[in-house]
């Protein structure tokens, strides 16, 4: 007979890292092992009960963990603070440092520091530490990589 005073465990988000390019998968499995997913760029599950059955959901690589029995936790309030930052599938994280917003591909992008610093371009890459810009220089078309810090939208 189950103890009445048995606490049940506390509901939290935990971080699974999926396999490579299978995050839509994973995305379609975890539901059918009764996790609510929450997937804006890195997957998020809400551990309810138990958290070892996501680890065996088709696309899902494992569940990150401090030591070996425990999922590290994600606090309710950052994955608010996720959401609400979400647009269109996206989070946007503004860059704070002098006003600037992070350049997307395709956008007209400012060199403000370094050796082309007052030069123009178009970006054509953005990871997350580089952004690749496609300058003119010499009459010809030239791809440099710059640190995001560089760069500003024009």
């Amino acid at each position: 007979m189950p103890d009445a005073d048995a606490k049940m465990p506390t509901p939290y988000w935990a971080t699974v890292q999926c396999q490579p390019h299978r995050e839509r998968v994973a995305e379609r499995f975890l539901p059918q092992f009764s996790f609510e997913v929450y997937l804006p760029r890195y997957c998020f599950v809400h551990v309810m009960l138990q958290w070892r059955g996501a680890h065996l959901c088709p696309g899902v690589a494992r569940v990150v963990r401090i030591g070996a029995d425990e999922p590290v936790h994600v606090s309710d309030k950052v994955i608010e603070a996720l959401r609400a930052r979400e647009r269109d599938g996206a989070i946007d994280l503004p860059n704070e440092k002098r006003g600037r917003k992070n350049p997307r591909v395709g956008d007209r992008v400012r060199i403000v520091s370094g050796p082309f610093v007052g030069h123009s371009g178009l970006c054509t890459q953005v990871s997350r530490q580089q952004i690749g810009v496609l300058l003119l220089m010499f009459k010809a078309q030239r791809q440099v990589q710059l640190h995001r810090d560089a760069v500003e939208l024009a």
